[in-house]
């Protein structure tokens, strides 16, 4: 199985060493839990990568330095949720992250069932084909996954939009009733 993640540059030695989630968690992991987000298509990669990234990071015209990580797992290596016993949390997807996503993420990472586990994004209809990949860098079969890193820009469009989205949200906030000093 193909499985893609964009990232800085500066990360691209070892893209997939699990460093991130290590020192910041995520939705499917707790700090201190070692594991690599992927997904199974570069357009989800894309779109995990804009959700998560800091609006700040991203000046239109000089856009930060990229890449995108295609990487290819061994296919008896990639279970899913029911495949290792679990079940999809109730409420999964809401924002911020319920703790029991990273509880499911954790225990599966520390239980070596397999190297790689698809789970749902929070990005797209949970019926569409698209998934993403988390990927146990510590597991024995870790070094059967073949990884290649390209240079990676996004369309200036997608940043403008995403700077945009972000400022729009940010009025919102600040001049909602609760919000507004009287």
């Amino acid at each position: 199985m193909d499985v893609y993640r964009i990232g800085y540059r500066v990360f691209a030695k070892d893209p997939l060493d699990g460093e991130g989630s290590f020192l910041y968690g995520g939705r499917w992991s707790s700090p201190g839990t070692r594991m690599a987000y992927t997904s199974t298509t570069l357009t989800l990669a894309m779109t995990e990568f804009l959700a998560h990234v800091k609006v700040e990071d991203f000046d239109v015209e000089t856009p930060p330095a990229l890449i995108y990580v295609r990487s290819t797992l061994p296919d008896a290596g990639v279970l899913t949720i029911d495949q290792i016993g679990a079940t999809l949390p109730a409420g999964w997807d809401e924002v911020p992250a319920p703790a029991v996503d990273a509880a499911l993420g954790d225990a599966w990472t520390r239980s070596g069932k397999s190297l790689a586990l698809l789970v749902p994004s929070v990005h797209v209809p949970i019926e569409t084909p698209e998934r993403n990949v988390l990927i146990n860098s510590l597991h024995r079969d870790f070094k059967r996954v073949t990884i290649s890193v390209h240079e990676f820009v996004y369309d200036r469009r997608l940043l403008a939009a995403r700077r945009m989205a972000a400022g729009a949200a940010t009025k919102r906030r600040t001049s909602s009733p609760s919000r507004r000093r009287t």
